[in-house]
C-alpha cells in the first residue's frame, strides 16, 4: 500500500465514530496533478489510530494488503497509509469535529485512507433484514476467509450494503482492527461457524440449515 501524499488537502470532515483509540472520519480530498496523475477530487474516509492502538493499525493494513494482492472486492480499497504529528491531525479534522486525541499527550496519530463507498448503509440500520442478504453475508465473508483472513469481529456495525438499481446489493467488511491474516484452516472454520450462528438470529426460522450449508462451503 502506498504512502499518503503529503500534498493531499482535506476538508469538509464528517466525524462517523469514533472510539477511545480510533476515529473514522469522511472527507473531500483533493490532490495536486503531479507527471504522472490528473488532478483528483473525490470522497473518502480516513481512519485514524492513536499510538495505543498501534496493534490494530498494522492489523489493518496488513488485511487490506493481502485483500488487496489477492483481488478481493468484498471491502473498501485501501488508497494509502501515513504517520502524521498530532499538530498535522488537529490541523486536519478542524475546530469543528470532536477531536480523537489532545495533542498535549499524542505525538504520532497513524491513518489509513480509504475508499468511501458511496450509498451503502451498516447493517445495523436495516430493521428487518431479509434471508438473501444473510446468505450473502456469509458468502462474502468466504471470500475473505479465500484470501486467509478471519475478520475477528464480526458485527451488523461491520457490514455495508449497498443497493443496486436492479435491487442487487452488495456487502462491504469494513473496521480490520482485530483482523488475522495467514489464518489457519481451523481459525477460518471457527468464524465461520460464529458467523453462521449470528447470522441465523437475523431471520430466525426462515433461513433454516444456514449454518451447514455455510461451513460446507469453506469445507
Amino acid at each position: 500500500m502506498e504512502l499518503l501524499d503529503d500534498r493531499a488537502v482535506f476538508t469538509r470532515p464528517r466525524v462517523l465514530s469514533t472510539t477511545p483509540h480510533s476515529q473514522v472520519v469522511r472527507f473531500a480530498v483533493q490532490i495536486p496533478p503531479s507527471r504522472e496523475k490528473s488532478k483528483e477530487s473525490f470522497e473518502c474516509v480516513l481512519k485514524f489510530f492513536t499510538i495505543d492502538s498501534q496493534v490494530s493499525y498494522k492489523k489493518e493494513l496488513a488485511a487490506y494488503a493481502a485483500l488487496a494482492e489477492q483481488g478481493i472486492s468484498d471491502c473498501p480499497s485501501a488508497l494509502g497509509h501515513a504517520e502524521w504529528s498530532s499538530e498535522k491531525y488537529l490541523k486536519t479534522l478542524g475546530k469543528r469535529p470532536k477531536a480523537l486525541i489532545d495533542g498535549k499527550y499524542e505525538s504520532m496519530i497513524f491513518v489509513i485512507m480509504l475508499q468511501h463507498v458511496h450509498g451503502s448503509v451498516p447493517l445495523s440500520s436495516i430493521a428487518n433484514i431479509s434471508p438473501e442478504i444473510a446468505k450473502a453475508t456469509l458468502l462474502s465473508l468466504s471470500h475473505l476467509h479465500a484470501a486467509g483472513i478471519v475478520h475477528g469481529d464480526i458485527s451488523l456495525d461491520n457490514i455495508l450494503v449497498t443497493e443496486g438499481k436492479d435491487k442487487t446489493f452488495k456487502l462491504t467488511w469494513i473496521d480490520f482492527s482485530c483482523s488475522w491474516t495467514n489464518a489457519s484452516q481451523k481459525q477460518i472454520e471457527w468464524e465461520m461457524e460464529i458467523a453462521a450462528m449470528y447470522v441465523a438470529q437475523w431471520v430466525g426460522p426462515q433461513l433454516p440449515g444456514i449454518m451447514t450449508n455455510s461451513i460446507d462451503r469453506i469445507g
